[in-house]
């Protein structure tokens, strides 16, 4: 099943010029649907400079909706640099229990290679 996935553009202005898509809170964030690899919409050309995309672990062990988020910069005369970055963060619930199985597997294994 396909599922589409939410952009993030660092940088968007809304209607009033405020920078939406800045900081941690996501409650004002606007996402896209479309972007490109280079634009020219603010006259100036940029090219995509940053991409990230971001993958949450719930408490639960479930995946939140991953989204990307991405950052233009403008073209410049030299060389241009571009990076790309997967983001995967867990709970602390789920890296305790990832730590008790890898702990249980250990004290099996050593009990059986001490008996």
């Amino acid at each position: 099943m396909l599922v589409p996935i939410p952009v993030l553009i660092s940088g968007y202005q809304d209607n009033n010029g405020v920078l939406v898509n800045e900081g941690d809170d996501s409650s004002q964030w606007q996402f896209v649907r479309r972007f490109y690899t280079h634009q020219s919409v603010t006259g100036t050309p940029s090219y995509l400079e940053y991409t990230e995309i971001n993958i949450q672990l719930t408490s639960r062990g479930h995946i939140q909706s991953p989204y990307l988020r991405l950052s233009y910069q403008a073209i410049p005369t030299n060389d241009a640099q571009a990076s790309f970055v997967v983001r995967y963060s867990g709970g602390n619930n789920a890296f305790n229990i990832a730590l008790l199985v890898i702990a249980s597997v250990f004290v099996t294994l050593t009990a059986v290679y001490a008996g």
